[in-house]
């Protein structure tokens, strides 16, 4: 895939997010906290486009753009799942907040991101990228829960356990799915559906798929 593919994937992935975030105004205009989900966004718009999703070719979205093609699928798959398996009575906003904030974290903070370019001799092995070591060492959740704070964004329980614990379902996070097993609220359970089914989308549909 060529760079100008790929920077071309990704301008589209955040146009198709700019219009969700449209989509929630109304006559009283958009809700507080997706004007400051806006805000984020639109600060950090050039990161957005740089930043892969993994850092292996046998994971997904190992490359620019890769993460905001994740969100935008995770975010849509979201609404799918609600609506399938809830009748949409899940809040389309937390699914939205959710969406973005679970992996916010991976461009990493206010001056470094979190991943860095992998040695040239790892290329030939398909890794193109590394946790940086620059960073303060926490997880991708924590850091994300950092994004939401500086810009204001207030979180429910729900949206609080969905961020912290989205791929518990799928695979064990780094902190334990011992917490949540068998104890998801149905918001947890349509974004941690909904993200697999994206990354899979996204990867292609091969039993290997990291949902990470």
């Amino acid at each position: 895939m060529s760079l100008a593919v790929i920077h071309g994937a990704a301008i589209a992935a955040f146009g198709r997010l700019a219009a969700h975030v449209k989509s929630f105004a109304d006559e009283e205009g958009v809700p507080e906290r997706v004007r400051q989900l806006a805000g984020l966004l639109k600060a950090q718009k050039k990161r957005l486009l740089e930043t892969p999703a993994s850092t292996r070719a046998d994971y997904h979205g190992a490359y620019p753009g890769g993460l905001l093609e994740q969100m935008v699928e995770t975010i849509e798959a979201g609404f799918s799942v609600s609506r399938v398996l809830f009748d949409g009575a899940i809040s389309a906003e937390s699914i939205l907040l959710v969406g973005v904030l679970h992996d916010i974290g991976k461009i990493g903070d206010e001056h470094r991101p979190y991943y860095v370019d992998a040695p040239d001799w790892k290329h030939r092995n398909g890794t193109f990228y590394e946790v940086s070591v620059d960073l303060v060492a926490m997880s991708v959740a924590d850091r994300s829960f950092q994004w939401a704070y500086r810009y204001g964004i207030s979180l429910t329980p729900d949206e609080w356990q969905a961020i912290r614990y989205v791929n518990a379902l799928h695979g064990p996070d780094a902190c334990g799915r011992n917490d949540v097993a068998y104890r998801e609220t149905k918001l947890l359970f349509v974004m941690a559906t909904a993200k697999s089914f994206a990354v899979r989308k996204l990867k292609g549909w091969d039993d290997r798929t990291r949902a990470v």
